[in-house]
């Protein structure tokens, strides 16, 4: 069965018009029953926990892609 997908992307783009790009994904929860409430919250509160997870992950993967950059910018 497939499940549904959460992506993000991030860029940043260097004074100099580099650009620096990442994708990130994660699967996410499609069980969500809006006809009862305590269901419902559960499931949408993993959904959030899968929602963070992947952006404190892009903002992971962007930042150190950039320190990479400035890194190599000073050797």
């Amino acid at each position: 069965m497939l499940k549904s997908k959460l992506e993000f992307y991030a860029k940043i783009t260097t004074p100099g018009g580099r650009e620096i790009t990442r994708r990130v994904e994660e699967d996410i929860p499609d069980e969500l029953n809006p006809h009862d409430l305590d269901e419902f919250m559960s499931s949408f509160d993993d959904y959030e926990r899968h929602a963070l997870k992947t952006r404190n992950g892009i903002c992971k993967e962007i930042t150190q892609a950039w320190l990479d950059d400035q890194a190599k910018k000073g050797a």
